[in-house]
């Protein structure tokens, strides 16, 4: 983990280099889930984690920690470098670092009609066009159906 905590120390000295620049950390909730939270850190003796009763290994809390000091940097200089995150388990992530993220922008699963519009954006009645003289291949599918039983799926799954 050691490692990493060099590697965010390197990623925002960069940034700060060639600014303005933007950082995308794609999939937050993977580095920045709540802290102590119980994910899959039991020992080989089946109780919790190194450290007594935190559940989480070491290397991750300094690894978190060097992250929020490396974003704490950012907001205190003039350097116009710009954090971008994403996530999909954005109430899972930790609240140190819902705090230091100024804002917030939720983008809900699509609703039935929104995923009745993708598929039939998706999955045209008729695919393939008779001017180009290529193949044709005809759809026949209840789109509201497919809304229906799709329920909850994101648009990627869709």
């Amino acid at each position: 983990m050691a490692t990493y905590t060099f590697l965010f120390q390197v990623l925002f000295e960069l940034a700060r280099f060639h600014a303005p620049s933007t950082i995308f950390l794609d999939e937050l909730d993977s580095l920045m889930s709540q802290r102590g939270s119980l994910t899959g850190a039991t020992s080989s003796s089946g109780g919790l984690g190194v450290g007594g009763g935190s559940g989480e290994h070491e290397g991750s809390r300094r690894m978190k920690t060097e992250l929020l000091m490396q974003m704490d940097g950012l907001a205190k200089s003039d350097d116009l470098v710009f954090l971008l995150a994403a996530s999909n388990l954005p109430w899972e992530l930790d609240h140190a670092m819902l705090r230091r993220l100024e804002k917030r922008i939720l983008v809900d699963l699509p609703n039935k009609e929104a995923r009745r519009r993708m598929f039939e954006t998706f999955l045209p009645p008729m695919i393939g066009s008779p001017q180009t003289g290529g193949l044709q291949l005809k759809c026949h599918i209840d789109y509201d159906q497919a809304a229906e039983v799709s329920d909850p799926i994101g648009g990627i799954g869709v």
